[in-house]
């Protein structure tokens, strides 16, 4: 009976461990992708997929296969239609007005000095020459001293010497007076000529030494332009150094100009408008260029003047508008198309384009290139036309044509 049981035993262990597990069938779905309407080609990657994973639990047989959507690659182009130049913004950029030159002035003492009297106050109108502030400067009060003090040491030797040659020519004086009274007059020359120089750096005249001497020694600096004072920072008893803030501003009326960065232009006519911020529209003619571009973003200065009679306020900001002039006299328009859509290769630039479902490649030349879009026009002018669409990105395709013979 025992030796039944262990049989048993052994013939149900055999079965249940010594029996292979079976592995589940390969199920293959198939996947349709559906055709896109973006670009007259585009092509699909399809993998079949299976799936082999089985509980380990399970004893009751294989699984059937579950349906896995296969991933679908989509290589397209993107278009853009062509546009006819003539009137098209190119670019805009900001832009502000600056003033001349000559319309800006900063008043202040040349030497250290100390502010005696103020004048004006901001906002008052002054006309050229007017008194602003008093100050008085020790070292051009010495310079007077000395060109006064050196005039009179010249007028003595002068003197002197006159006498000499007279005696001279009685026997009476010798050669070696005379040379030193020239060697006397020469340092006197020297220090009168120092002390000039001293006065013309203050802007004074020579003339005014002896009144500057003699007075209370106060010097007045007079407004260089007419204009309004802007700016006011003397105050009094204040002790001014050389290469400090300017004690007055004054700003004067006159021509301005309008600076803007720009891209080049090439050849390309373009005519130029001023919007400013309350939506007036200024028309604008280019001065000139700065023959340098900036290597951070291609750009160069440009400086434009007004046309209208109305005058623009230094300072005053707005955008600059860039766009295509019409061009009658030119056998063929300019057309405006992405910047993306250039290729370049084989020395020559190119357009991929597309007409009634065609895909061709066009050469073409490039008059300008500014903000993402270029000014172009087919070396043949009827091969690109208004009606065409480009490929905005040609890179994708293989031999430079898609949808249609090259």
């Amino acid at each position: 009976m025992n030796g039944y049981l262990v049989g048993a035993s052994t013939l149900v262990w055999l079965a249940l461990g010594g029996c292979t597990r079976s592995e589940a069938p390969t199920a293959t779905v198939p996947v349709t992708a559906s055709d896109t309407s973006v670009s007259p080609v585009s092509g699909t990657s399809v993998s079949p997929v299976s799936d082999t994973s089985v509980s380990p639990a399970s004893t009751a047989g294989p699984r059937p296969a579950t349906s896995v959507a296969a991933p679908v690659e989509f290589r397209s182009l993107a278009w853009a239609q062509v546009e006819v130049a003539s009137g098209a913004l190119l670019v805009e950029v900001p832009a502000q007005v600056v003033g001349s030159a000559q319309n800006r002035a900063e008043v202040m003492p040349a030497f250290r000095a100390q502010v005696i009297q103020v004048n004006v106050e901001p906002g008052q109108v002054v006309a050229a020459g007017d008194p602003l502030v008093v100050v008085r400067m020790p070292e051009v009060l010495r310079a007077a001293g000395a060109y006064i003090s050196a005039g009179l040491r010249l007028a003595a030797h002068t003197q002197r010497r006159e006498q000499l040659n007279s005696l001279r020519g009685e026997g009476l004086a010798r050669l070696s007076d005379l040379a030193e009274v020239a060697a006397a007059l020469a340092e006197a020359g020297a220090a009168q000529r120092e002390a000039q120089a001293v006065l013309q750096a203050a802007g004074l005249s020579v003339g005014e030494a002896h009144s500057l001497s003699e007075g209370s020694g106060r010097v007045t600096l007079r407004s260089p332009i007419a204009g309004v004072v802007t700016h006011v920072s003397a105050a009094l008893g204040q002790l001014v150094e050389p290469g400090t803030p300017p004690l007055l501003r004054i700003a004067g009326t006159g021509p301005t100009r309008i600076e803007a960065r720009l891209p080049p232009a090439g050849a390309a006519k373009l005519r130029y408008e001023l919007l400013l911020s309350d939506g007036r529209i200024w028309p604008l003619s280019l001065i000139s260029r700065a023959p340098v571009i900036d290597p951070r973003d291609g750009m160069t200065l440009a400086w434009l003047q007004s046309s209208s009679a109305e005058p623009l306020l230094p300072g005053q900001s707005g955008r600059l508008r860039v766009l295509v002039d019409a061009s009658p006299g030119e056998p063929a328009p300019l057309l405006l198309v992405p910047g993306r859509a250039l290729r370049l290769g084989d020395g020559k630039v190119t357009v991929l384009r597309q007409r009634s479902g065609v895909s061709k490649t066009i050469a073409v030349q490039v008059w300008a290139s500014a903000a993402g879009q270029s000014l172009l026009r087919a070396v043949e002018p009827a091969e690109l036309l208004r009606s065409d669409r480009v490929a905005v990105d040609p890179s994708l395709t293989d031999g430079g044509a898609v949808g249609g013979r090259p």
